[in-house]
């Protein structure tokens, strides 16, 4: 019989203490004007999976599918992760697994994100002596970088309604139940996208919630009329209308603060690995349309601090020899030389069926900070799973929240948050 723990639970490998992590694909603002009119869109990339540091964060957090699957007839077995389907917009992904050989731009990609989780993970003694390689002008360009997103008002604007809404349901005396709640804010975050909107109309159609292209279900209709009869929703209302100046305003001083922030951090961390795999010359920071003398500077500065991360031990890793496992859409359905159904016995994790995948073949296995799957027998395949419950965190905000989270790496301790 499976042992997986009833809801939330962490997945530790017992003999290189990495726990199984999500990171979360990185959105991207394609927000554009068209004939005098803004639109305001993002891109999101996929979630990708990896080892990484068992530091209790939501990006270590996932949840066993027993739900039935329509087409098959039997449950899903799916581990699913926490993270994804609670901070983006994307659906719910769970952990597959592969055993077709991944091409050579994929395989490098996956050894890029692996690296740049290795930056990001490192212990504190090693950045302490590694961060005054961090030139600065690095910084500098930050600071200018932060401040210029300062100045998008609307921008601000809309991220803290949506920041003030997620706040104001979630701590309100008679909060809805956490699906639904989640469903129902998925729904509002789907009725801003694509919004069009004049500089002078904006934030009246943002509060309207018109949204442009927008088909509601009628889940969205149902849940949309169930919050709004409901006397709690005027109570959120009056709340959001409390957060909403208070979050766009705390977000701008953040952004405007001279001092290092977790995201620039972040940046140096994915600038020195593209360096490490694809070299300086695509290092343009300071200018978009061609690369400075300050870019090269930089870029050098990048060359040295991966040098000396690689004399600490954080070097890159190799392909994965194995099966691979990766994330993708917990819904989808399986084909020949791929499996998202698990089973777990206390030790192991490993196939729970072999009807695309023999079983002998899918034991989880840390090789070298990938997850693959291998044959039963050898090092790094016992896995201890534990419910997992959230560490409190301070009341976030801004931007840099998905950060301090964990989801992109456990470096808030650089900071002392």
């Amino acid at each position: 019989m499976s042992k997986f723990p009833n809801g939330n639970f962490t997945i530790i490998n017992d003999e290189t203490g990495r726990a199984v992590r999500a990171r979360l694909g990185k959105s991207v603002d394609t927000s554009d004007h068209r004939l005098g009119t803004k639109y305001l869109q993002s891109v999101t990339d996929k979630p990708s999976l990896h080892l990484g540091a068992a530091d209790n964060s939501p990006a270590t957090a996932w949840w066993h599918n027993t739900a039935e699957d329509a087409v098959e007839r039997r449950p899903f077995n799916q581990i699913v992760s926490h993270a994804v389907g609670e901070y983006q917009n994307i659906g719910e992904y769970s952990v597959w697994l592969y055993t077709s050989s991944l091409d050579e731009h994929e395989d490098t990609k996956r050894a890029h994100i692996l690296y740049m989780d290795r930056l990001e993970n490192m212990s504190k003694e090693t950045r302490d002596k590694l961060n005054p390689l961090i030139p600065s002008a690095f910084w500098a360009y930050r600071v200018k970088t932060r401040a210029d997103e300062a100045e998008n008002g609307p921008r601000l604007r809309v991220r803290a309604e949506q920041d003030a809404e997620r706040q104001a349901w979630s701590e309100d005396e008679d909060a809805p139940d956490a699906d639904k709640l989640a469903r129902f804010l998925d729904i509002q975050k789907r009725r801003r996208r694509d919004m069009p909107v004049t500089d002078e109309e904006e934030w009246e159609r943002e509060q309207q919630g018109l949204g442009y292209g927008y088909q509601p279900t009628e889940e969205s209709r149902q849940l949309l009329k169930e919050f709004g009869v409901q006397p709690r929703a005027a109570r959120v209302e009056a709340r959001v209308e409390e957060l909403r100046t208070q979050l766009m305003e705390s977000r701008k001083k953040e952004l405007l603060n001279p001092e290092p922030t977790l995201a620039d951090l972040m940046d140096w961390n994915q600038n020195c690995a593209f360096v490490a795999f694809y070299g300086e010359s695509g290092i343009r920071l300071t200018n978009s349309n061609t690369r400075t003398a300050e870019d090269k500077k930089i870029a050098a500065a990048m060359t040295a601090y991966i040098k000396a991360a690689a004399e600490e031990g954080i070097t890159k890793a190799g392909g994965a020899s194995s099966a691979r496992t990766g994330m993708y859409g917990a819904g989808a359905s399986r084909s020949g030389g791929s499996t998202y159904a698990w089973t777990y016995d206390g030790t192991y994790i490993y196939g729970a069926d072999s009807k695309t995948v023999p079983s002998e073949r899918t034991y989880w296995t840390d090789e070298d900070g990938y997850l693959v799957g291998r044959n039963k027998g050898g090092a790094g395949q016992k896995w201890t799973l534990a419910p997992w419950t959230p560490t409190p965190e301070p009341k976030i905000s801004d931007g840099l929240a998905l950060v301090r989270t964990g989801l992109f790496g456990p470096i808030g301790f650089f900071f002392s948050l």
